[in-house]
């Protein structure tokens, strides 16, 4: 689980953490914006709100968790203790 929690923090395309290592400069942190959403393309966005996704998110993460979604609920999904509930956000990440 620690790998898993590892991947989703760090090692991934999303701009909030690609746009950090642009070349020759990094993207500033405002300008790292979803091209669909307009909004900061950071893991919460991604997992819990992006439209784009809509259709993957409905079908892998419970609707408790995207509806109305919050920091609290995304902490809350990451630190999961349920099998099938890490296996379905893996899923839906991949």
């Amino acid at each position: 689980r620690i790998a898993f929690t590892r991947l989703i923090v760090s090692s991934h395309n999303i701009k909030v953490e690609s746009g950090r290592w642009h070349k020759p400069r990094s993207i500033p942190l405002a300008d790292r914006k979803c091209t669909i959403c307009d909004k900061l393309e950071d893991e919460f966005h991604f997992i819990l709100e992006c439209s784009l996704y809509f259709n993957l998110r409905k079908q892998y993460i419970k609707k408790y968790y995207w509806c109305r979604p919050s920091m609290f609920k995304l902490k809350q999904l990451f630190e999961s203790k349920n099998e099938i509930i890490l296996k379905h956000l893996s899923m839906y990440v991949f």
